[in-house]
């Protein structure tokens, strides 16, 4: 988690207005992964984007759940 906080603002900072969290090895997320995605979503700045992708069935349900989808 704090690895993803880290490199997201590292590209936010360097003007990134789009992010895209990539989950294809991510098999399970706790609630300090889903958290995590969460502050990176608000610390992205106005009109940038952030979208998760490839994600399994557990996290895809999870995304749902949290409205982070």
């Amino acid at each position: 988690a704090r690895a993803l906080l880290a490199d997201a603002r590292r590209a936010f900072d360097a003007g990134a207005r789009v992010l895209v969290i990539d989950l294809t090895h991510v098999v399970q997320i706790d609630s300090l992964g889903v958290a995590a995605i969460v502050a990176v979503t608000e610390m992205a700045p106005p009109g940038a984007v952030v979208r998760l992708a490839a994600l399994g069935p557990y996290a895809r349900i999870v995304a749902r759940v949290t409205h982070l989808d």
